[in-house]
């Protein structure tokens, strides 16, 4: 499900923030399911957990001029790794390390776009609001 911004959704990389935000998805944390389904099982298959997989995350902005560090940032900074934070207006926050990739686009009213995709490696961080 995708989030309009606008009410103080934020997403930072490498200290620098991405403004003019429009969506915000992820990430999604799951663990591996791993079969441990056994003679003991009671004719019932078995499951438990196994290493955490963190799905990543996707940015959308409206492209701002070039006074903007972080949209600028991510389009210098494409293919290589670098730590990111996601602050949900809720003041749910995720933080981790990442491979950041982009895509420009623009419409037929002139409006550009950068969509930004986050390929998240190791551990996430997750706080809630206090």
């Amino acid at each position: 499900m995708s989030m309009v911004i606008g009410q103080g959704t934020t997403l930072t990389w490498k200290g620098s923030t991405v403004g003019k935000g429009t969506v915000a998805r992820g990430p999604q944390i799951k663990p591996d399911r791993i079969d441990a389904t056994n003679f003991d099982s009671s004719g019932s298959e078995e499951k438990i957990a196994g290493i955490k997989r963190g799905s990543g995350l996707h940015w959308e902005c409206n492209v701002d001029d070039v006074t903007n560090a972080g949209q600028w940032a991510i389009v210098n900074d494409d293919g290589t790794s670098g730590a990111w934070v996601l602050t949900y207006a809720s003041g749910y926050q995720f933080s981790g390390t990442g491979f950041v990739s982009h895509e420009y686009s623009s419409t037929a009213a002139g409006i550009e776009t950068l969509s930004v995709d986050i390929e998240t490696t190791g551990t996430i961080t997750k706080s809630s609001p206090t």
